[in-house]
């Protein structure tokens, strides 16, 4: 019954706002009737009025326009009244409204006869422009940062001069004395090379128990050149374009060790020896340098002490 009333009324104003026109009509044909002449400029009025609503142009979305600049270039009208020699004063003064105010939207006052009253303007405009296809860009699928460039704490008995039981790798069971910790986080360990066969190599401090056995080896100098990027692999020769050898008669590339890496190892393993051969008790040093770490059927591993 109320959908019902609502529509009986939509009609009836319908109806009147037809009769209404009718009458305008009827005055423009008979001017010598004041009245109705009167009637038709009231009418007139009132549909300017109603005209008078808001701005043509909305915002649809975050800086996208229903109306497109060139759209609106036309419906305004702007090609018969373009104003000559503006130059950006209107700009500027948004600019700095917005530095000041920091709201995203600003009050203006409209003048003239058909328009009047005020208008919220945008002080940024939205772009003339949308790119048709946008740059590529990193995702940041990786949530944590990498192992280098964690920050890398050690454990307190990791301190240079240390000897450590390696407990993983081709070296396994070796003990090696601990030089230092490079930027990446992974320690710098020697066997030294004469003793027990381990050269200077990079080990994570997950995989080695530390003992309580020291060595000084703070006066043993380790060559500058002696880092990360010291240990990178060499990448091996990719086949060249236009050649047909056969991949069965290449050799196989064997490692070998480069003339630095042994010039380095000579002049740490040097300055080690020294610091062991100043031991009182240098000959079990050695010996035990030698040895190799095992655990045994009985061996009580939860009441050893390092």
């Amino acid at each position: 019954a109320e959908y019902m009333g609502v529509v009986e009324k939509a009609k009836a104003y319908q109806l009147e706002q037809t009769q209404e026109v009718k009458v305008v009509k009827a005055g423009c044909h008979h001017h010598h009737h004041h009245h109705h002449h009167h009637h038709q400029k009231v009418t007139v009025e009132k549909a300017k009025d109603q005209k008078r609503a808001g701005p043509r142009n909305t915002v649809l979305t975050n800086l996208l326009m229903k109306y497109s600049r060139a759209r609106m270039f036309e419906k305004r009208a702007v090609y018969k009244m373009k104003k000559q020699g503006d130059g950006g004063e209107k700009r500027l003064a948004a600019a700095a409204a917005k530095k000041t105010t920091g709201a995203r939207t600003v009050t203006k006052q409209i003048g003239g006869e058909k328009n009047g009253g005020t208008r919220e303007v945008l002080v940024q405009r939205p772009p003339r422009a949308y790119d048709t296809q946008l740059e590529k860009r990193k995702l940041p699928l990786r949530k944590r940062p990498c192992f280098k460039d964690h920050q890398h704490k050690l454990r307190s008995s990791l301190i240079p001069g240390a000897v450590l039981i390696l407990l993983a790798g081709r070296h396994r069971g070796k003990r090696v004395v601990l030089l230092r910790q490079l930027d990446s986080g992974l320690l710098l360990v020697t066997g030294p090379f004469q003793l027990n066969g381990v050269p200077l190599r990079r080990v994570h401090p997950k995989l080695v128990l530390a003992t309580k056995t020291r060595v000084r080896v703070g006066k043993v100098q380790i060559p500058p050149r002696v880092n990360d990027a010291y240990f990178r692999r060499e990448k091996n020769l990719k086949k060249t374009r236009g050649d047909d050898t056969d991949i069965f008669k290449q050799e196989k590339k064997i490692y070998e060790v480069s003339a630095e890496r042994k010039e380095d190892q000579s002049i740490v393993d040097k300055a080690v020896l020294s610091v062991i051969a100043s031991r009182s008790d240098k000959k079990m040093f050695i010996s035990y340098l030698r040895s190799q770490f095992s655990i045994k059927s009985g061996d009580k591993v939860h009441k050893m002490r390092f």
